[in-house]
């Protein structure tokens, strides 16, 4: 188990025999001071790191070529105290120079904590 800044990362890295994949994942996390909440990223079932802070964190080493199931858990750590704020955590690839956006998780005061999921094809 490794810590850094932004968490603790918690998986081991995608298999050494697995085709590597030639696009790059991040998850960046865009916290807000009246919206404090942290978020747990499975990836495949396997539990990747705990974010609660400005990141920009690099994931590819955990994706898998083909087949991936992305689940972003998010609760609070403290009081929603403003309507209109929210924290944000963002999974995205950089495919051939160009970002994209392949899932966003708010926690906002009308969504205060839930769990979603998406499945997406690496290559």
């Amino acid at each position: 188990m490794a810590t850094a800044l932004f968490g603790t990362m918690l998986a081991t890295p995608a298999t050494a025999g697995a085709p590597k994949i030639t696009e790059k994942y991040v998850v960046k996390v865009s916290p807000n001071i009246f919206i404090p909440a942290e978020f747990t990223l499975k990836i495949n079932g396997e539990e990747v790191g705990n974010y609660d802070s400005d990141s920009n964190i690099d994931i590819t080493e955990y994706i898998k070529a083909g087949k991936n199931t992305f689940t972003v858990k998010y609760a609070p750590t403290g009081p929603y105290t403003n309507s209109m704020a929210k924290t944000i955590l963002t999974i995205g690839v950089n495919r051939n120079g160009k970002w994209s956006t392949v899932m966003k998780v708010s926690a906002s005061k009308a969504s205060p904590k839930g769990t979603r999921t998406l499945t997406v094809k690496a290559k």
